[in-house]
């Protein structure tokens, strides 16, 4: 008899996410073990993996768009476990570094600090939790050249508001362009402001709380109106500045709102310690493995979340592995 119900619970919906975009069946589908290996050792998976060419050889099989379709199905069960009705969305951008010598579509140049000078991106859509301050993933899209960021938005937003009913959604600096704030349109939304135009400058200097109805042109000749808020932050040192169609009597809500995404790129840092790691050079093996990394953070948020990550990662590894002699513990797993 099995007592260890959450490894079994993480093998079983692995192996459901596996199964359903390679088709695997139930017998020689053994890769489950070897990915939570990667992701708890957080090293490269063709080193912890003894199955890693077979298993990237049926990835390059498949596209993203099928993979994407598999995670979206297996996630709704778990909003309607966590009983989601309505949430605040937050939209990343996150970057997985890139040493091949040969770029391509799907790799972006950077600025090179951190060893290397192009990285795959993906464009994150998450639900908050309010309640326990966590993030949700709910779905990821790979960013290439020549990528439509507004249409992307749009297809997610809609996606999201068929699962839950949408409070607002919180953006970085990264996303402030005309199309995208046109892309937010019957939504409401928070976004960071990166650079100030000179009026919007002197006006902060002048004042520690107002706002001004704002028209935006991107280089596209694109134009949008919003919000300019500006909020003196309470150390008195540094004005913050928002795009936003929100309103609010307080203007310090501006500020605690948008601080939920701190926590959001807190988790992801979190994440970093636990993610699944490879050396391929295929965006669509990148994009898989990236995708077991959000998945095995949402299965952990519904079934365990009363211990950290990494140590759900550990403790249910070590499991599968005493499992596969037969052994069976009744707590500790």
């Amino acid at each position: 008899m099995n007592n260890n119900p959450v490894s079994k619970t993480v093998k079983r919906e692995l192996s459901k996410f596996l199964n359903k975009s390679f088709f695997f069946s139930q017998s020689d589908n053994n890769y489950a073990e070897e990915i939570i290996l990667a992701a708890k050792a957080y090293t490269y998976v063709e080193t912890a993996e003894g199955k890693s060419d077979s298993l990237h050889l049926k990835i390059k099989q498949c596209d993203w768009e099928n993979l994407l379709g598999v995670y979206r199905e297996i996630i709704k069960p778990y909003l309607r476990r966590l009983n989601i009705k309505r949430g605040i969305i937050a939209l990343d951008i996150t970057p997985e570094p890139f040493y091949g010598k040969t770029t391509g579509f799907y790799t972006i140049g950077c600025k090179g600090e951190n060893g290397y000078t192009h990285e795959f991106q993906f464009l994150v859509l998450s639900l908050i939790d309010e309640k326990k301050e966590e993030k949700i993933p709910l779905a990821c899209i790979p960013v290439h050249y020549g990528f439509d960021c507004a249409n992307a938005i749009k297809d997610l937003l809609a996606y999201a508001n068929k699962l839950f009913t949408i409070r607002f959604v919180l953006l970085d600096r990264e996303f402030y362009s005309a199309e995208n704030i046109n892309a937010l349109s019957g939504f409401r939304y928070l976004m960071l402001v990166p650079k100030l135009s000179r009026e919007i400058k002197q006006l902060s200097e002048v004042v520690k709380y107002g706002y001004m109805d704002y028209k935006l042109r991107d280089h596209k000749g694109e134009e949008a109106s919003t919000r300019i808020v500006l909020v003196r932050d309470k150390s008195d040192k540094f004005t913050w500045s928002f795009a936003t169609n929100m309103v609010c009597e307080d203007y310090h809500a501006y500020v605690k709102f948008y601080k939920r995404r701190w926590r959001i790129e807190t988790n992801f840092r979190v994440d970093d310690e636990a993610k699944i790691k490879s050396k391929s050079v295929f965006s669509v093996i990148r994009y898989f493995y990236f995708l077991m990394s959000l998945l095995l953070r949402a299965i952990w948020l519904v079934f365990r979340r009363e211990i950290p990550f990494k140590r759900f990662l550990i403790q249910t590894h070590k499991c599968m592995l005493l499992e596969r002699f037969g052994i069976y513990q009744m707590t500790t797993c």
